[in-house]
């Protein structure tokens, strides 16, 4: 999974994401769930005496370039549980 930039709103939702240099605009709600982090399919060790997250945020979003001149793609944001960083885990074209 490739590292990335995401920017929030003050409610929480992401609004935009930089990817490779680039910045790409959430054009529909996004979609927020949990999933379990597979701690011990992972090199991860949870540090002795501080919380370990075994949950990772996912956002699912639409995103397009611009002003809406290339085609939406649909994205997972995927934070890493134990560095709070994001990462792009799947990019496929939308259908429309």
């Amino acid at each position: 999974m490739e590292s990335i930039e995401v920017q929030f709103s003050a409610a929480g939702q992401p609004m935009r994401v930089r990817r490779r240099g680039r910045v790409w605009k959430i054009v529909a709600e996004p979609v927020r769930w949990f999933e379990r982090f597979n701690w011990w399919e992972s090199e991860l060790r949870a540090p002795k005496g501080e919380p370990f997250r075994i949950d990772s945020q996912v956002w699912q979003v639409q995103v397009t370039l611009g002003a809406r001149t290339s085609d939406i793609l649909t994205w997972e944001l995927v934070q890493h549980p134990s560095t709070g960083g994001w990462r792009v885990r799947e990019a496929e074209r939308a259908v429309a």
